[in-house]
């Protein structure tokens, strides 16, 4: 890892190219522990956003069936009462004709 980060600072930064010298043991272990807390950090952050968005998506796509459900059952709700209308306007027509016919 130190020998990665040396060769990209060099790269990267423009920083004069020297020989790679390893790191000691108290510092490799400390390098080393850091980038594993950072490393699990990392992870439960990413975590925690991936199963937000999942958790939200989810009551969305609930929250849209619902809205959905209630849609056809107004829709099946505005046909019925609409035929009831028609059936009842015709019956009122038939009153009508009948009452001119006498």
């Amino acid at each position: 890892m130190h020998q990665t980060e040396v060769k990209l600072r060099t790269n990267v930064m423009g920083e004069a190219k020297a020989s790679i010298r390893p790191l000691n043991d108290s510092k490799a272990i400390t390098n080393g522990a850091t980038a594993l807390a950072e490393g699990f950090l990392f992870f439960v952050g990413v975590s925690l956003v991936v199963g937000e968005a999942w958790r939200s998506s989810r009551s969305a796509s609930k929250r849209r069936d619902d809205v959905d459900d209630r849609l056809e059952r107004l829709e099946a709700g505005v046909l019925e009462f609409q035929k009831g209308v028609d059936e009842r306007g015709r019956s009122e027509e038939d009153m009508i004709r009948r009452q001119e016919e006498k």
